[in-house]
């Protein structure tokens, strides 16, 4: 039989490729329409609905001189963009975040969407099948993200260039932390992976290469210093953001009673395979808790070579 590998790769990915109608750069315009900044990757959970990693948010406020970022209504000194593209690059449909929840205490932030005016009626979003559960050890894995990109503006110019850098890097899972790698730097379920995560990328879609499935989001890399060395990377595990906060509905952006996002999987607005091992409970103090049933035993044997 063949054996099968999983060899790291890191490749440019041209906007003719499916994954840019899926995944987008984050790009944050000061209140004066300029002071553009790019910086990060979010992608598409669900029609208006996406992800990102929530350390990406942070850098933005920071950047804008907030003390934080805004958990729900986003009352920053700055409009966050999104820009899907469709058709093999032929044209693109520009999004505005206008509202985004933490999950707690997770490096994951779930976002909203506004569409603009002339947005097509007849639009269909691209929706990654997403597996809840974490990957197993073995298992080959490729993610996308816009890496190192640039804005850049001439004094004498209205109009900002963009240099998005896309890119697909792939390799494959070498261990899970079911609960947490840390207390202080992961504190949250990752997995650790030897594919290549550059700066920029950070929130952007992982998926497994047996399935195709959705299954991680890019959070943390330490580049390798030697040709002949593994990146080491970490991508968060999807099931606790079914334990997420929100106050808004599929209806209404302007809600007032808090729920975990979980209801909008369980009424499908949102879908996800693996979601009958999730669930969400209340602690002793009123918090909404996420959990997941699964043997981690089951996850981390390799799978055998063939």
């Amino acid at each position: 039989m063949k054996r099968i590998t999983a060899t790291a790769s890191f490749k440019p990915t041209g906007t003719d490729q499916l994954n840019h109608e899926i995944a987008t750069p984050l790009v944050a315009v000061g209140k004066d329409g300029r002071q553009e900044f790019i910086s990060g990757t979010a992608f598409i959970i669900g029609p208006g609905w996406g992800v990102t990693a929530f350390h990406v948010l942070e850098d933005f406020a920071w950047r804008y001189n907030q003390v934080r970022f805004n958990q729900g209504n986003l009352n920053t000194s700055f409009q966050l963009l999104a820009l899907l593209t469709f058709d093999k690059g032929s044209h693109h449909l520009p999004l505005r975040v206008l509202r985004a929840w933490r999950a707690n205490p997770l490096d994951l932030a779930v976002l909203a969407f506004g569409v603009a005016s002339d947005w097509p009626e007849d639009h269909r979003w691209k929706v990654p099948a997403i597996d809840l559960l974490p990957p197993k050890v073995g298992t080959p894995v490729f993610a996308f993200g816009f890496a190192n990109p640039t804005v850049a503006r001439t004094s004498d110019s209205p109009y900002a260039t963009v240099n998005l850098m896309p890119h697909t890097t792939t390799g494959k899972v070498i261990e899970i932390h079911h609960e947490f790698r840390d207390s202080s730097r992961l504190p949250f379920p990752c997995f650790r992976t030897n594919a290549r995560f550059d700066s920029g990328m950070s929130g952007g879609p992982v998926f497994s290469n047996a399935t195709g499935h959705l299954c991680g989001v890019i959070c943390s890399s330490i580049p390798a210093t030697k040709d002949d060395e593994d990146h080491i990377s970490y991508a968060s595990t999807l099931w606790p953001i079914v334990g997420t906060k929100i106050d808004a509905s599929p209806t209404s952006l302007s809600g007032s009673e808090l729920y975990p996002i979980m209801h909008l999987f369980e009424t499908g607005v949102l879908r996800a395979i693996n979601l009958d091992k999730d669930g969400v409970a209340k602690d002793s103090e009123g918090r909404f808790v996420a959990y997941a049933d699964y043997d981690p035993k089951d996850w981390d044997i390799p799978p055998p070579a063939f």
